[in-house]
């Protein structure tokens, strides 16, 4: 999962890379700077569906291991 954060914090500085860049230039930012932005978020949003998933997952198997201890008392 440190990985994952990682990737997810590289991802978040080139996309506000973008932003500030048309900021600094007083312009709109360009359709591929648009592109780029818009595949970035997505990256984003992948990465922290798969984080989701897997605190959803640990939390399973700390209840498994609950119940397990609750049972063989």
């Amino acid at each position: 999962m440190k990985e994952m954060l990682e990737r997810q914090n590289d991802l978040k500085n080139k996309a506000e890379e973008i932003v500030n860049t048309a900021k600094a230039e007083n312009r709109a930012v360009t359709e591929e700077e648009k592109n780029n932005f818009d595949s970035i978020m997505k990256e984003i949003n992948d990465i922290e569906n798969t984080i989701e998933m897997e605190e959803k997952l640990n939390n399973m198997e700390t209840k498994e291991i609950k119940v397990e201890d609750k049972i063989s008392l």
